[in-house]
């Protein structure tokens, strides 16, 4: 006997896997993990976004594109690169590692958390598209949600560039108008 399959079924639960990131399965910082710096400084500030840029050039910036590695494994069905991913997946671990015992400012606390869960979710995705030979919907899905974060994490890196900037300006007025010399 033939079985039926009802092709409205099926097509709302493919649907309803597309409305959903797949990279909502991340983890997601405990904040009691974290070392908060009561000291509100401008020197404070200044020093976690100094040691920020150093954790970020050094194990973020120098990686292969998994994106790239992982459309072309599956364009051309050879998996034999996939492998090189897990240097990825081992450096955005070190990443947060390293940035959650970073001290950081009220001034900086959602950056540093909304970072912090950003790269939970790269992470999450590296992985998922290491497994495209046994998993390419998975994997699929991981570049979907992928190239969606990257917009994401480039939105939220350029407003808080752009509120920084605008608040350390601010400063500044408020120090040239109490008679402080510019910094």
């Amino acid at each position: 006997e033939k079985p039926t399959i009802n092709t409205d079924l099926v097509e709302a639960y493919a649907d309803n896997l597309l409305q959903k990131s797949i990279l909502d399965a991340a983890p997601k910082i405990n904040e009691a993990e974290l070392k908060k710096n009561p000291a509100n400084t401008l020197e404070t500030i200044q020093k976690y976004l100094q040691d920020f840029e150093k954790i970020w050039k050094a194990n973020v910036a120098p990686l292969e594109k998994e994106l790239d590695i992982t459309v072309t494994a599956l364009q051309e069905q050879d998996y034999s690169d996939l492998p090189e991913l897990e240097k990825n997946i081992l450096a955005y671990q070190k990443t947060i590692d390293e940035i959650k015992k970073l001290s950081f400012t009220a001034y900086l606390r959602d950056f540093h958390v909304k970072i912090i869960n950003f790269l939970y979710q790269i992470k999450l995705s590296a992985e998922l598209m290491k497994g495209a030979e046994k998993d390419p919907l998975k994997a699929m899905l991981a570049i979907k949600d992928r190239l969606d974060l990257n917009k994401k994490l480039d939105l939220f890196l350029q407003e808080f560039q752009e509120k920084i900037t605008k608040d350390l300006k601010n400063f500044e007025n408020t120090l040239k108008e109490a008679g402080f010399p510019k910094l």
